[in-house]
């Protein structure tokens, strides 16, 4: 047997072995409801049949979950459940919202542990960003992000999907529009938000979707803090 054949063959058996360690042990959820749930062309059959359906099963209860969890912070009025198409994402993508489509996707091979466990923060942050579109176009600021609002989307994702704050900005924080340029809003996006949402919580949101930080103002996080301080502050001061 050529090395071709031989994992043609066991990696199959690699992949189901994976998907049945540890799933029955995820909590289950008390609703019955599903995702609307498609399944892209290119992905191998294997992913949905047999212990391949209890992968999806499995992603299904960890998405109604963290579904209530964050819609519970971002204050939707549509609660339909979110599109999720499975397919095999390039690069280190591990999964992706549209803004066009309004669904969600998630890289088969990088949505699942080693040791078989749904990767909850994949699916969480993914949930968020549909979340926020939601709430974005229902307060008549239309879809979001845009490309420019990419840095202030996956802080917003990073802390409410995730579950991530981080207060402190690290020392290698970008100090002018070049390093800007070349750093991954994933790695730093949070600092942004994280004093804010702790303080304002939900409240927060709506000023922050519309009033996104310049360049300028990502480069001095306090100048953009301050900013959205003060519009709560007057917006506070209006309903008195």
């Amino acid at each position: 047997m050529n090395l071709r054949r031989f994992f043609r063959t066991i990696l199959p058996f690699t992949f189901l072995l994976m998907t049945s360690y540890n799933l029955s042990n995820l909590p289950k959820c008390s609703i019955e409801k599903r995702t609307n749930i498609s399944v892209s062309k290119n992905l191998s059959s294997r992913y949905v049949s047999g212990k391949g359906r209890e992968f999806i099963d499995c992603v299904n209860r960890t998405y109604l979950s963290e579904f209530q969890r964050i819609s519970r912070f971002i204050p939707v009025r549509d609660r339909s459940a979110i599109g999720i198409d499975y397919s095999i994402l390039g690069g280190d993508t591990t999964g992706n919202y549209s803004l066009k489509t309004g669904r969600m996707a998630l890289d088969t091979n990088k949505v699942l542990y080693i040791n078989g466990m749904i990767n909850c923060h994949v699916v969480s942050h993914e949930i968020a960003h549909a979340l926020l579109d939601r709430f974005s176009r229902e307060i008549g600021n239309g879809e979001w992000p845009s490309s420019s609002e990419e840095w202030i989307s996956e802080a917003l994702a990073i802390y409410i999907g995730e579950g991530r704050r981080e207060r402190a900005f690290p020392q290698n924080w970008p100090r002018d529009s070049e390093e800007l340029t070349c750093t991954n809003p994933r790695h730093y996006g949070v600092h942004l938000v994280t004093r804010l949402l702790d303080k304002y919580g939900g409240r927060a949101l709506s000023s922050i979707i519309k009033n996104p930080p310049t360049r300028d103002q990502i480069l001095i996080p306090s100048s953009y803090q301050n900013r959205i301080r003060n519009i709560l502050r007057n917006s506070q001061r209006g309903r008195r």
